[in-house]
């Protein structure tokens, strides 16, 4: 004959001794929903890269722009970054630049010299400026740069437009900077002291000569004119550590770069 046992020992049984952890069920599911909501890494696309080298000073970018020396816009997105630079070569005069602003989007100055002009050789200028949106409104069809140039002569300008994705988050403006050399072929751009851990980093010039190349994993984008301009855009993706690159000029003794770099984290 069997023998039963009371059920108040076996309850007292099933409790732990003193010095034991019990992990219960509704433990286990609170970690599981907390690693479910753990954002993915950071990874920087590239989304569109649009230009209009075809401009002669304020200069506009849009769906509608097509012909030589140009590259339409595709409509913006959402919660993209924008990175906007304008550049010029300017021939005869002593150039100046007011009141500059970007449209299409609301757009940031970037903070460090720019609109930087460099008079490279007499009254001849280049010039280059850089705008950004870190968070896109989205659904922008046209993107133009305004200003006003005074002394000037004879105007060819250019206008780059890139949109990057993040992957996870809202991108920041880590680090940006100017400079200018006169006398280079091989001409290396402005060190940038980047402080993120993975970047989307910009550089860009205004030439006296056409550019053939930079170094680097700078391709995305890639962008030479060849056009009137002379300006050049080339973007690196996910840079942990930045290394200026250098950019390639055609002719054996360059006059004139007006080089820029910015980094978003």
């Amino acid at each position: 004959m069997k023998k039963l046992f009371p059920i108040g020992l076996l309850l007292l049984a099933a409790l732990p001794s003193a010095g034991q952890t019990v992990m219960s069920k509704t433990n286990v599911l609170a970690k599981t929903a907390v690693l479910a909501g753990v954002p993915s890494a950071v990874n920087w696309t590239l989304v569109q890269h649009a230009f209009n080298f075809a401009c002669t000073g304020n200069c506009t970018v849009s769906t509608g722009t097509s012909g030589s020396g140009q590259r339409a816009l595709a409509s913006t997105t959402a919660g993209n970054l924008l990175v906007v630079i304008f550049g010029i070569n300017e021939v005869g005069g002593t150039l100046t630049i007011t009141s500059p602003s970007v449209s299409g989007d609301t757009f940031t100055h970037c903070p460090t010299n720019w609109p930087q002009l460099f008079n490279f050789n007499g009254s001849n200028w280049n010039a280059t400026d850089c705008w950004y949106r870190l968070s896109a409104a989205g659904g922008a069809t046209s993107i133009a740069y305004s200003g006003t140039f005074g002394g000037a002569g004879s105007l060819f300008s250019g206008i780059m437009v890139e949109e990057y994705n993040r992957g996870s988050g809202t991108a920041t403006f880590d680090a940006g900077a100017v400079l200018t050399n006169n006398a280079c072929t091989s001409c290396t751009a402005p060190t940038v002291g980047m402080t993120g851990t993975k970047d989307v980093c910009v550089n860009f010039v205004a030439f006296n000569q056409l550019i053939t190349a930079i170094s680097g994993s700078y391709t995305n984008p890639a962008d030479f004119d060849t056009f009137s301009s002379l300006n050049a855009i080339a973007g690196a993706l996910n840079v942990v550590s930045y290394s200026a690159p250098s950019w390639t000029s055609a002719s054996a003794t360059n006059t004139g770069a007006a080089m820029g770099a910015v980094c978003f984290a």
